[in-house]
């Protein structure tokens, strides 16, 4: 199978301690952890699949029965069993997520800042992974990313060749017609902000 460099450059970040960002510190860690904790609660969610587990720094204020954490780099490094968590139940897995199989389909599948690391040769990996996010959930599917059909985000970022911040994702998630998007939120006063949640709910 293909190495991907998306996959071995956060390998390789994780192992020398490099974590997963300012994404998951400060003020962007409030908001995300938030946001989600308030849909977790206003939909009585009781178990999530994270694709992009990552630092755990999210994961582990989420309020919540059961988090299952998926991540192409070992997220475990991460966690200690003794350190108080928010999930009552944290499990991670290291894989490829276009090849995971779900052992049942979790009431939310969350995917937070990860479209835009796949690179642009990358659209095959792109697809299956999706494919893979559809398969496991049963009613609802958050996913925080740049909103790829935005001129703004387009004309943004035209020089940066290194990422795929035009990345079909959206495009995909049409293709699914069983979900649909039932709302967009964007973290208002954020520094540097051009990132939303997007909710899509199985119809």
């Amino acid at each position: 199978m293909k190495e991907l460099f998306s996959i071995s450059y956060w390998t390789k970040r994780y192992n020398r301690n490099g974590g997963s960002g300012d994404g998951s510190r400060g003020p962007w860690l409030e908001y995300k952890a938030n946001y989600l904790n308030e849909f977790i609660k206003n939909n009585k969610i009781s178990n999530v699949l994270d694709f992009g587990s990552g630092d755990l720094y999210v994961a582990k204020k989420l309020e919540i029965d059961e988090y299952t954490g998926l991540d192409c780099a070992d997220s475990s490094k991460y966690y200690d069993e003794k350190e108080p968590v928010g999930p009552k139940l944290l499990s991670l897995h290291q894989t490829r997520f276009d090849t995971f199989v779900p052992d049942k389909q979790y009431d939310l599948v969350t995917c937070l800042d990860v479209f835009y690391h796949i690179m642009d040769d990358e659209g095959e990996y792109l697809k299956a992974m999706i494919q893979t996010m559809f398969d496991s959930a049963r009613e609802y599917i958050i996913v925080y990313s740049l909103d790829s059909e935005s001129e703004q985000v387009k004309k943004q970022f035209e020089t940066r060749i290194s990422h795929t911040f035009n990345s079909p994702w959206r495009e995909i998630f049409r293709e699914h017609d069983d979900f649909e998007l039932v709302s967009t939120d964007e973290g208002k006063g954020l520094p540097g902000n051009n990132t939303y949640f997007f909710v899509f709910k199985r119809k």
